[in-house]
């Protein structure tokens, strides 16, 4: 069914996309969720892993020393 001469199909997935983050080693690239469940095989074939979403560690703050005169 056309709507406007658009797959209505197509404008869910074009407008309603998850993105989810992949990592391999150091390089993170970004796909749609859609992509991800649909090419799962290749992705791990390839090497990439699913990013979850952790908040970063945070490290203590430093404190500079003053100088004596």
């Amino acid at each position: 069914m056309l709507v406007g001469g658009v797959n209505p199909h197509l404008l869910r997935r074009l407008f309603m996309t998850e993105l989810v983050k992949l990592q391999k080693g150091d390089k993170i690239i970004t796909r749609t969720k859609f992509d991800y469940e649909k090419n799962y095989i290749h992705w791990k074939l390839r090497g990439f892993e699913l990013v979850e979403d952790q908040p970063a560690e945070e490290k203590p703050k430093r404190t500079r020393k003053k100088k004596e005169d």
